[in-house]
């Protein structure tokens, strides 16, 4: 990736950062409690955010 490359960083470490980054700035917005309702561990988020988008969807197709 030429982003790595430029930066000169490991790929572990720019995916670490991107990912406090991601947290500090859904935090300043409030979003940071929808994330902590969707699980503490990553697989726990994963499952929590599909199930929270199909049960977005299911409701939308009752407005259809």
């Amino acid at each position: 990736m030429f982003l790595l490359q430029l930066l000169q960083v490991p790929e572990h470490e720019f995916m670490g950062l991107m990912g406090e980054y991601f947290v500090d700035f859904v935090g300043q917005y409030g979003y940071d409690r929808v994330l902590s309702v969707l699980g503490r561990h990553m697989r726990d988020f994963l499952n929590g955010k599909g199930n929270s988008f199909h049960s977005f969807n299911v409701d939308l197709e009752g407005i259809r």
